[in-house]
């Protein structure tokens, strides 16, 4: 299944953006003045969208059940492309092969990032706890 993209090339100038962000905002709010929730769902991550376009960052959609090939999902991971089959030879993220390119899931990919992450600030806890313990001034 290949998997859809949609990059912007250009570079909105940043009053478009601002005037866009200030609609979305807008948009959040009901005729009381007060956040509507219903409208909240995605209205914060479209202003996080637009802050990133906003300073010239070029952005990629891609639907949630994509495959990537190993290049796209080391750049979703920030890695290099040898690290990531490494992974993937390790078990770690499950992928298919398909003419002989190895294709994992975006979901998969963002779950395990999710986890990485996750244990890096569970280490960093333990770090600080300890750091405290042992009465070393953090």
């Amino acid at each position: 299944m290949a998997s859809t993209e949609l990059t912007t090339p250009y570079y909105f100038s940043e009053e478009v953006l601002s005037k866009a962000k200030t609609t979305a905002e807008a948009i959040a709010r009901s005729e009381t003045g007060l956040p509507d929730p219903n409208l909240l769902t995605g209205i914060h991550e479209l202003v996080d969208l637009l802050e990133v376009m906003t300073d010239g960052q070029r952005v990629t959609l891609i639907p949630v059940q994509s495959e990537l090939d190993p290049e796209h999902a080391a750049e979703v991971l920030g890695c290099s492309v040898s690290y990531f089959v490494k992974l993937l030879d390790a078990g770690d993220i499950p992928f298919r092969s398909l003419d002989g390119i190895r294709l994992a899931r975006l979901e998969d990919i963002l779950q395990y990032k999710q986890e990485k992450k996750r244990l890096r600030q569970q280490v960093l806890a333990d770090l600080v706890q300890e750091a405290q313990d042992l009465n070393m001034g953090y």
